[in-house]
């Protein structure tokens, strides 16, 4: 995959979960901005090349991390909604589910590293087109 959008059936590719897992633990030691291509080879023990090849660049390695905790969430959150009996219910379960996926992952720790990225993915919707 070359292209910046990252094809969410490559979720089941086991290079790409490597390569996944590695970026998100160098977000999570780092931020953003300081994760490179190159750190993340170096925690996943895997070349260049082959991230490379996944994803065309770093801004589509950090789309595909995103996009695999997106999908983990929703998925997470679907299955349980589905055992819920009213609407309210399902309503308050998404809030709370969400509320704390954002206080404990990802973004927890990038509030710690960079406070304006997080910032910047509420405020700017854009931020998720890039």
């Amino acid at each position: 995959m070359h292209d910046a959008q990252f094809n969410t059936a490559d979720y089941a590719d086991p290079m790409v979960i490597r390569i996944l897992d590695a970026g998100e633990q160098c977000i999570h030691r780092f931020g953003i901005r300081r994760t490179s291509m190159g750190e993340v080879a170096r925690v996943g023990k895997l070349s260049r090349g082959s991230i490379y090849r996944h994803f065309g660049d770093k801004d589509s390695l950090i789309q595909g991390i995103f996009r695999r905790r997106q999908a983990l969430f929703l998925n997470r959150t679907e299955a349980a909604l589905e055992k819920l009996p009213t609407l309210v219910d399902k309503v308050t379960h998404t809030v709370v589910a969400g509320r704390k996926d954002i206080k404990e992952g990802i973004f927890a720790s990038l509030a710690q590293t960079e406070p304006e990225t997080v910032a910047s993915m509420y405020l700017d919707p854009a931020f998720y087109n890039r």
